[in-house]
């Protein structure tokens, strides 16, 4: 949920599904006290940050990769 601007810039969005921080203990702490203290925020954090997750590592996402590795043709 806390990511420094460098950790996975194209995979993560700030305050869509992490919380960007500078890597220096200030923004640290900002970040981490942020997400303790702002329920509703980490629980928005938390669902799109699972959405994306499931969209790109899920198990249809993994179905799908495996059927055009063995050339599958989905029917229908």
């Amino acid at each position: 949920m806390v990511a420094t601007h460098d950790a996975a810039p194209v995979l993560l969005e700030h305050e869509q599904d992490c919380l960007r921080v500078y890597p220096t203990e200030n923004s640290l702490v900002w970040g981490i006290e942020r997400v303790l203290f702002d329920a509703e925020f980490s629980r928005a954090l938390a669902g799109k940050g699972r959405a994306k997750l499931e969209d790109r590592f899920g198990w249809a996402s993994v179905a799908a990769q495996i059927e055009e590795l063995m050339g599958i043709q989905q029917v229908g």
